[in-house]
């Protein structure tokens, strides 16, 4: 009765723990190349997170997020996730965010608009009306671990040691099991879409707007991409874009906080990208440069593909 995960069910722990050890294996693959494959087998092999019947999620009758989100007002989604997903027309958005008043052609519309990470906002009341906020009540459980990040990872496994048909097959499903996690339709059409790319950042308050979207990349897989972070003179297929979970309390909310500030992005962590967030390089649009990726835009991240709350260069 004390197990609020799990409810004692031994046989989850342990697939939660192996998960834990895939994720920091893999995060070890630009340090330690032999010993990320090494553990990361070692997991896959004493059983992970497949379904979302496995999530690790802690109950809770009083979850405290909605404090920062609801009460406070604190955090609002973040700019870089929202273009991604506008530019996608993601069907998750309506399970995941509010809506705000928009202004499209003359018309005022109801949509999605994240802030960008690291302005300063003058009227903190104008911010939290302007931009979305996380669907978040009291009674949702914390979420530590998702089965759509974790078959991610086993996909991005693949990619680097195993089979780029295992790999294509892994990051699809991921997609499907993230769409199934948010009660969203539509899974196999987002991932046959291979022509739509994120969407250039339109500030509704009009002050931080930027005319060049983050990437060009595309959902569907596509074998004869070529991935640019291999060592020089190798090339491997991989997908247009690796994206599908979206933020948790975890890895941080899909928000950001007003001013400044230091920390995990929560926006984009389901896709380490795409979706709650990117754990594989998006397809075209990273580069590495001195031991750190850098996409092609002003807008960073890490070399694990995951956006930071650093203040955006000048633009």
């Amino acid at each position: 009765r004390y197990d609020g995960v799990y409810a004692g069910n031994i046989a989850q722990w342990l697939k939660f723990a192996n998960s834990l050890k895939l994720r920091m294996a893999m995060r070890l693959t630009y340090v330690d190349e032999e010993t990320a494959r090494t553990k990361a087998a070692e997991a896959i092999a004493g059983g992970i997170i497949t379904s979302n019947a496995d999530n690790a999620r802690m109950q809770t009758s009083d979850n405290r997020m909605t404090l920062i989100y609801n009460d406070w007002g604190d955090h609002r989604v973040g700019a870089d996730l929202i273009s991604y997903m506008n530019g996608y027309n993601d069907p998750r958005r309506e399970k995941m965010f509010t809506t705000v008043r928009l202004v499209e052609n003359g018309q005022e519309v109801q949509g999605y608009a994240g802030i960008r990470i690291g302005i300063s906002v003058t009227s903190k009341a104008t911010a939290v009306s302007a931009y979305s906020n996380m669907l978040i009540t009291g009674t949702d459980p914390y979420l530590w671990m998702n089965a759509a990040e974790v078959t991610f990872l086993r996909a991005e496994y693949e990619l680097r040691w195993g089979s780029t048909e295992n790999a294509r097959t892994l990051y699809e499903d991921a997609i499907r099991l993230s769409f199934e996690e948010r009660g969203a339709s539509g899974a196999d059409a987002y991932i046959a879409d291979a022509t739509s790319t994120p969407a250039a950042y339109t500030d509704p308050i009009g002050k931080h707007s930027v005319s060049t979207p983050q990437s060009s990349v595309t959902i569907a897989w596509d074998d004869k991409a070529t991935d640019i972070e291999t060592k020089p003179g190798t090339t491997r297929p991989r997908t247009s874009r690796r994206t599908s979970r979206r933020s948790s309390p975890r890895s941080g909310s899909p928000s950001s906080r007003w001013g400044p500030r230091r920390g995990p992005n929560t926006a984009a962590r389901a896709i380490r990208g795409c979706c709650r967030w990117l754990r594989m390089p998006a397809a075209g649009r990273w580069i590495r440069r001195s031991g750190h990726g850098a996409c092609r835009t002003r807008w960073r991240s890490t070399p694990r593909i995951r956006r930071t709350s650093r203040r955006p260069s000048p633009i």
